[in-house]
């Protein structure tokens, strides 16, 4: 891909952020392209021989396609032609640098991402004793030349802003809703809770196991999933999952996932250890036992009423 392709690219994306306005694409476009451009890095390939030709020609490949036979003592500009020759139109080596005589040949694409790796065959090259000459190439190739804010910029777990809006949209929600009481907009650091939420309930099945597996995934221990096998579920929520004013978007929007027809409550609190009991026939890992005098903890509340979201 290059440079200008991954600008249309975002712009496209970003459409959807500002599509109530006229010619956005060109806008962003023009405005992305001079300011990105200084952040690309060359790509640089370089290729080392085993000795120093005296015989022999050999071939470079461009992703399966091979160039015309190069002689041992071809000149850098016979090289570079073969090698543009079968490479994408958008794509050319700006530089060579080095020799055949010096065993070493440095390839620059300026500008370029997404550039392969090339690679070697009908090698017949050899030494003046004579000896087998062997050929490799190192360098970045692939996408390694492409910056990392770009690269991350629509990530889930990277992805600010207007960025994380697109991420939502294409989700199918958004940062703003309703509460109980009044209108809510969720900080990014919420939204992309909510966004992880709302994947989950897209994908989660009618099943307790994949309802339980989804959301331990993204949250960790911090939601909790209780089936009382009653047509009712409850949802334990620690505050380290977000804000109230998420939870209250998860359950206003519809976003936790039950089963159709099962009815559901949320606790929510600072932790997902309370204090409880455990019988034989139903241990519970998730609650704590009474202090004693050799252990005593105080973070394990109590669930009261006053944790009841819904």
């Amino acid at each position: 891909m290059t440079l200008t392709q991954l600008i249309a690219y975002y712009s496209n994306l970003l459409i959807y952020q500002y599509s109530g306005l006229p010619h956005a694409s060109g806008t962003i476009e023009a405005c992305a392209l001079p300011a990105t451009m200084g952040q690309f890095a060359d790509t640089v390939q370089t290729i080392t021989f085993s000795g120093i030709p005296a015989s022999g020609a050999f071939e470079f490949k461009y992703n399966g396609t091979p160039t015309a036979s190069i002689a041992w003592n071809a000149s850098n500009s016979t090289i570079q032609s073969a090698i543009n020759a079968i490479l994408p139109s958008f794509l050319s080596v700006i530089t060579i640098s080095g020799s055949l005589a010096t065993q070493s040949l440095t390839l620059t694409f300026s500008n370029q991402s997404g550039v392969l790796a090339l690679t070697t065959t009908a090698n017949t090259l050899a030494t003046s004793t004579p000896t087998a000459i062997t050929i490799s190439v190192s360098g970045n190739s692939e996408m390694q030349s492409l910056p990392l804010a770009s690269q991350n910029g629509y990530g889930l777990t990277t992805a600010i802003g207007n960025q994380l809006d697109v991420i939502g949209k294409y989700v199918g929600v958004t940062r703003s809703g309703y509460g109980f009481t009044s209108a809510i907009t969720l900080s990014d650091s919420d939204f992309r809770n909510l966004i992880q939420m709302a994947i989950i309930k897209n994908f989660a099945q009618s099943d307790l196991l994949s309802i339980h597996t989804l959301i331990n995934q993204f949250f960790g221990l911090n939601i909790l999933v209780i089936d009382y096998s009653n047509m009712h579920m409850s949802f334990v929520i620690a505050s380290g999952a977000g804000s109230l004013n998420l939870i209250e978007l998860f359950v206003t929007e519809g976003l936790l996932p039950v089963p159709m027809a099962v009815d559901y409550s949320v606790i929510y609190g600072g932790a997902t250890e309370y204090f409880g009991y455990s019988t034989y026939n139903a241990l519970n890992p998730l609650v704590e036992p009474f202090n004693t005098y050799s252990t005593y903890v105080t973070t394990w509340p109590w669930v009261s009423y006053a944790n009841s979201v819904f």
